[in-house]
């Protein structure tokens, strides 16, 4: 790296652009359907693979901890990798591509929304996001997916 912040720079000024290129209209979209579960009492589950994994866990943090005002009822936000021993389990014992089915099945309500991760442009295909998301969209539930690079 040099001295004088070429790379800090560059690094920068490619996240402004990136960022100008965000669906303004998704994302009001997105706001608009958490803050409805979140009227209707639902439930939001998040999950990911690998690095989205870990940014399934933090959005279900800041979604329970940080978006509604001081002295409000929070989100009931859960992610479904935070219980290692179950999921690995049911990633044992059943299809591996079933996992998130198994943990959402006997949980979900129709208010509910699961936000589906694949945000780190990994090379395999995530199966068991997919199958999630046909089971909740089934379930009368809503999906919401947070992709990046090639669209997850």
């Amino acid at each position: 790296m040099s001295e004088n912040g070429d790379s800090i720079s560059s690094f920068l000024d490619e996240t402004c652009r990136l960022i100008q290129q965000l669906d303004k209209k998704a994302i009001l979209r997105g706001r608009d359907l958490l803050l409805d579960c979140y009227r209707r009492g639902g439930r939001v589950f998040t999950a990911g693979n690998g690095g989205s994994a870990s940014t399934a866990q933090h959005f279900a943090c800041d979604l329970a901890k940080f978006v509604i005002p001081p002295g409000q009822r929070p989100f009931e936000a859960l992610c479904l990798t935070d219980n290692v021993s179950l999921y690995t389990a049911w990633a044992n014992d059943a299809d591996r591509a079933d996992v998130f089915v198994n943990l959402l099945r006997g949980r979900l309500n129709a208010g509910d929304v699961l936000i589906a991760c694949s945000v780190h442009g990994g090379k395999g295909f995530s199966a068991d996001l997919a199958r999630a998301t046909r089971f909740v969209n089934e379930s009368q539930a809503s999906t919401l997916s947070l992709v990046g690079f090639d669209g997850g």
